[in-house]
């Protein structure tokens, strides 16, 4: 990996993490800056990826370093028959933290999930509170069921706005979408897919296209085998997707959050509420409204 425009810190490393190898990059540019642990979405859609086009100034306030979680990207390169289950992620979280703890003499660490990662990042802190400085949820998963029930309303709605009969009509015949109980099996994931490519045209959900894979491309850390693990990351999450995330359903507001844990939904106006509230970036008084600008825009570039 070329280090072309000089960071101070630009790490790629294999660490034993819970049994296995599993891959961490690390990017900052001050070792005496809070770490932020990014934990990426899907599960199996890794971002580590992606740093070259939104982090960089979110690096002048920390060293950020993205885990590709165990079946995703470069971890399900070099463990492609270790696939993962929500217990076994979990456990790896904590030993990442440990040795994220140790390496940068820090006594906590900040938490930054996305999506799928934001139900990891939230599940975790549930059981160990005292690990992280403070947690933020981008595109944060309250209910996967309520999720899909408003995707798909606010999908109908712009088709019927847009008088887009031939969508309209590819969703219609899915039928009965997501349905009482969302049960993650092999027929709600054809409907998925079909529902998030007609999302994709209206920029509702993201999209896999030619303009994603060239900046992929562009990444310092691409390797062809990468494009290989993207492709096998939904098969490898599967026993995750349907025995946790589809009967997931979190309370929010509970007393044993309130200390640690940053909800970011997005928008301006929250995140204008967020910059007046003190303490909830203790570790950089005045930099909310940065961190909050930043996540701003970026859930706008991904979702």
């Amino acid at each position: 990996m070329k280090n072309k425009f000089g960071k101070p810190i630009l790490i790629e490393e294999y660490v034993p993490i819970n049994g296995i190898e599993q891959y961490l990059f690390h990017s900052g540019t001050n070792v005496d800056n809070p770490v932020l642990l990014y934990l990426h979405g899907g599960p199996g859609s890794v971002e580590s990826l992606f740093t070259h086009l939104f982090q960089d100034q979110l690096e002048k306030i920390f060293t950020i370093v993205h885990w590709d979680q165990r079946g995703a990207g470069k971890t399900l390169i070099k463990n492609k028959d270790k696939y993962p289950t929500i217990d076994l992620m979990l456990q790896d979280l904590f030993e990442v933290i440990q040795y994220l703890k140790k390496k940068y003499n820090k006594q906590k660490i900040v938490l930054l999930g996305r999506s799928w990662g934001s139900v990891l990042g939230i599940t975790f802190i549930k059981r160990f509170p005292e690990e992280i400085a403070y947690f933020i949820g981008v595109a944060q998963v309250i209910s996967m069921l309520e999720n899909e029930r408003v995707g798909y309303e606010k999908l109908k709605e712009l088709i019927l706005q847009a008088g887009d009969q031939k969508s309209l009509d590819k969703l219609e015949a899915i039928d009965d979408y997501p349905g009482e109980k969302l049960i993650i099996d092999s027929q709600f994931l054809k409907k998925c897919a079909k529902i998030r490519k007609l999302q994709g045209k209206y920029n509702l959900a993201g999209k896999i296209d030619l303009p994603i894979m060239l900046k992929v491309l562009k990444s310092p850390i691409f390797k062809w085998s990468d494009i290989m693990a993207l492709l096998k990351g939904l098969k490898a999450n599967r026993h995750v997707l349907g025995n946790f995330f589809g009967q997931l359903r979190f309370a929010c507001g509970t007393s044993r959050l309130s200390s640690t844990c940053l909800l970011y939904f997005r928008g301006p106006r929250l995140a204008s509420t967020l910059c007046d509230r003190p303490g909830i970036f203790r570790q950089n008084p005045g930099s909310a409204q940065t961190i909050v600008f930043a996540l701003w825009r970026w859930t706008s570039y991904y979702d």
